[in-house]
């Protein structure tokens, strides 16, 4: 009996050593990072841009959406095109970034909000 105790004893304090000890630690794993766009942001710097030509432009891109990739009609405006290059998802959902036409001046459309203006 003594010796089933002092062996129960000594398995016990060896165990415990074990659990004592601190965990070994993980090394950190490295996580992937990317610029997602912010589709939001997008979209107010193309309305501010879109402001600086003539309104009758973005009436023809929201009719015709395709005109986004025709680099002759783009040509005479030039901010447009390296703002299109550089946001190419612009031509893949032109109505979210420069809206549809419609009753009205045109329905959906990025319209400033100017104190005093509806």
């Amino acid at each position: 009996m003594r010796i089933r105790l002092a062996f129960g004893l000594g398995t016990l304090a060896v165990c415990s050593l074990g659990w004592a000890q601190a965990p070994k630690p993980v090394p950190p794993v490295a996580l992937a990072t990317f610029d997602q766009p912010d589709a939001q942001r997008t979209r107010d710097e193309m309305a501010r841009l879109l402001e600086r030509y003539p309104p009758s432009l973005r009436a023809v891109l929201s009719v015709d959406p395709s005109l986004l990739g025709n680099q002759p009609f783009l040509a005479t405006y030039p901010a447009l095109v390296s703002f299109l290059n550089t946001h190419p998802e612009i031509e893949h959902n032109p109505s979210f970034y420069i809206g549809t036409p419609g009753p009205g001046p045109f329905r959906g459309a990025i319209r400033s909000r100017k104190p005093g203006r509806m």
